[in-house]
């Protein structure tokens, strides 16, 4: 309720005519009465002719209300004062007088001189009460002293408008009219723009600055507007409330404020002079948006066959305009793993297509308008991709990486990213059980996916599948699909975090030859070490002719993060190593690392691309005549004067012995360069390894 207008008339003269008290209009059956209702010298309104007069206000508000204050004695006769609503003149309007000594009438006039009696409750009247109709979407009260007298009245039809006052008739009874208030009903509303439930908008750093308007009506104008952010679930204060828009003009206002990455969230909006006008948002969230892209493996993650129990802060987009939290999606386990890490809101949505190659997902294939139509919804940002196909590229040629680079740069382009805020995530192809299509067609997919990963910056292999139980031929089965996202969480968090231990398993770092030894580094990724099931050696291949023949692996062995695979004799060739290629490697070769996710251990990255050439290990030993013992800094070239290394060597008796990452047989010329000691300064080296 908005008052418009309290009028005690104590500003007025003696004798000033109500009609021209600026705001009020009068009506009666002559010019007489038009003048008939005057100020007299106590600031009260009397009458002067017995035909009575109606005075009226513009409320501006169909829904409004007039109170009266009436100073009369009871009478046994009907005491013509009281307020009116819905007035057009003196015969139109619904009016509220004394009757008799313990009733009211509420009337209407209807076009005519008579009255129609709406309704007459009982009430005393004691000189100086407070008379008000209220008149509020076609329904009538009548109050007096604030207390409602009856029952609501239908009014529906009776007249309308915005016009209320009241009508006084001058009699022996002396009616005078002491004040008169006139409210309008209309609250003042503010209204938020806010999203679907549950949409969930990406944050790149601690916060995201997020635009909050809205629009307000009313008779109050807004001083300013105010932003408050709750939590959603439990109403936690994020940010109290805090001006948004200093100055609001023309119905609408807007700001752009900093909103924390965190749980679900309510904004609310007011009027900072009118505080209880207040609006909301539905339930939003400021966190970790994902598109999940591939062919039917990634597909699966969506179906309801899972056994998670998704937490409140998790969220699937439909791709259209639906956002809701997970039912028991297998994806659902990441989206948890992402949450509680991150602490706040995730969601994802799925453009994965049963048994589609990757150009179809590109620009001109037949899934990217919807693609591009899901990223649009979501609202153009995201903040990770995750990509799971190759399956349907096996048999193709050799572009997969360079289609890899198109899709990675074509999802920047359509949000405005970078790399550093949109990383990709690959899951490393998996295997074929059984198949008998291209062999060299599924090595080209995996070789194609970890060398764009090693090449580009911010793009990542999530994840090993091979390993992973399978329910046919292509496809993993419940539990494996649980331990891939789990993985695939593990990765993620890694990334995003800068921490923890990915889901990737033990990496291979480099090799090396030791005579008949080809020993292979791991980065453990958080395992101890490695563990070999019985028949490992047979899932490596060892060849000095580029795999046209391979050698014979005697045995497999770890020590820590190093693997060793002792060949039935030492090579002598350029010595290339790779492990678990092919269409359909077998598991129950494949090492994996003791680290436990959902209690499997998480399998040892295949060498693919990560080392393709076991670097040779020989020996250089060199007799220096007259070199004092000591540590020197000793450069070594080899014969076309191609550095070797340069690095300090330990003099014993002018010896030394170094192990070099070069062939045996391999010639090396060399000298002391410390000019510190000038006794060894420029000392030649010359000898051929072994």
């Amino acid at each position: 309720m908005t008052v418009i207008l309290q009028e005690d008339f104590s500003s007025y003269a003696d004798g000033t005519e109500v009609q021209n008290i600026t705001g009020w209009t009068t009506s009666g059956y002559f010019n007489a009465n038009l003048k008939g209702a005057k100020v007299n010298a106590s600031s009260q309104i009397k009458s002067d002719t017995s035909d009575g007069t109606l005075a009226f206000y513009d409320s501006t508000a169909n829904s409004c209300s007039v109170k009266i204050s009436i100073e009369a004695g009871p009478s046994a006769g009907v005491i013509s004062a009281g307020p009116a609503v819905r007035c057009i003149d003196h015969l139109n309007f619904i009016g509220l007088r004394p009757y008799g000594l313990s009733n009211i009438e509420i009337y209407w006039r209807n076009n005519s001189a008579s009255f129609t009696r709406l309704a007459i409750p009982s009430y005393s009247h004691v000189a100086g009460d407070v008379y008000e109709l209220t008149v509020e979407d076609d329904v009538l009260k009548a109050f007096v002293n604030g207390v409602q007298l009856g029952s609501d009245i239908d009014v529906t039809g009776i007249h309308s408008g915005s016009k209320v006052g009241f009508y006084i008739k001058g009699s022996s009874l002396d009616p005078a009219i002491d004040n008169v208030e006139i409210n309008t009903l209309v609250s003042d509303t503010i209204t938020i723009d806010s999203s679907p439930a549950r949409k969930v908008f990406p944050v790149f750093g601690a916060t995201r600055n997020h635009t909050i308007s809205g629009a307000y009506a009313g008779v109050t104008t807004p001083t300013s507007i105010e932003y408050r952010i709750e939590e959603f679930v439990g109403g936690a204060t994020v940010q109290d409330w805090t001006t948004l828009d200093a100055s609001p003009t023309g119905g609408t206002y807007s700001g752009v404020v900093a909103v924390p990455k965190g749980p679900y969230y309510k904004i609310r909006t007011r009027y900072s002079n009118a505080t209880t006008v207040l609006a909301e948002t539905s339930r939003i969230g400021f966190g970790i948006l994902a598109e999940y892209a591939g062919q039917s493996n990634t597909e699966a993650l969506f179906g309801i066959s899972g056994t998670a129990t998704p937490l409140d802060d998790t969220c699937i987009f439909d791709g259209s305009s639906s956002w809701a939290i997970p039912s028991t999606q297998h994806v659902a386990h990441t989206l948890n793993e992402l949450a509680t890490a991150n602490g706040c809101v995730v969601a994802a949505y799925n453009t994965s297509v049963s048994a589609s190659s990757i150009s179809q997902h590109l620009s001109g294939g037949d899934y990217y308008a919807a693609r591009t139509a899901a990223l649009t919804a979501a609202g153009g940002e995201l903040s990770l991709m995750y990509w799971g196909q190759g399956e349907g590229d096996t048999g193709g040629g050799g572009t997969y990486q360079a289609d890899l680079a198109a899709l990675y740069q074509d999802i920047l382009t359509r949000t405005s990213q970078d790399t550093t805020t949109l990383p990709m995530f690959i899951v490393q192809l998996g295997r074929n059980d059984g198949g008998t299509g291209n062999d060299a067609g599924w090595q080209t997919v995996r070789a194609a996916q970890t060398n764009y990963a090693d090449l580009t910056a911010n793009v990542y292999i999530s994840h090993q599948t091979m390993d992973l139980p399978m329910a046919d031929a292509l496809h993993r089965n419940s539990s494996g699909y649980t331990m891939e996202v789990l993985r695939a969480a593990d990765t993620i968090n890694n990334v995003l975090l800068d921490s923890g231990d990915s889901g990737l398993g033990p990496i291979p770092t480099s090799a090396t030859i030791n005579g008949a030894d080809v020993e292979i580094l791991y980065n453990l990724n958080g395992s101890t070490g490695i563990t070999l099931p019985a028949n490992a050696k047979d899932g490596y291949e060892v060849s000095e002719d580029d795999f046209t023949s391979l050698l014979t692996i005697n045995s497999i062995a770890t020590l820590g993060n190093k693997l060793t695979l002792t060949l039935a004799s030492s090579p002598t060739g350029e010595v290339k190593v790779r492990s678990q290629q092919g269409q359909d490697p077998d598991d129950t070769k494949m090492p994996y690392g003791d680290l436990q996710y959902n209690g499997q251990g998480v399998m040892v990255t295949p060498i693919v691309t990560e080392l393709e050439t076991a670097t040779a290990l020989s020996t250089l030993n060199i007799n220096i005549l007259g070199i004092p013992d000591g540590t020197f800094m000793t450069v070594l070239d080899d014969s076309d004067g191609l550095r070797i290394q340069r690095q300090n060597e330990a003099y014993v008796n002018g010896s030394i012995s170094v192990i070099l990452p070069i062939p045996v047989g391999t010639t090396v010329k060399g000298y002391v360069d410390d000019s510190s000691n000038p006794s060894t300064n420029g000392a030649y080296l010359e000898g051929v390894t072994t």
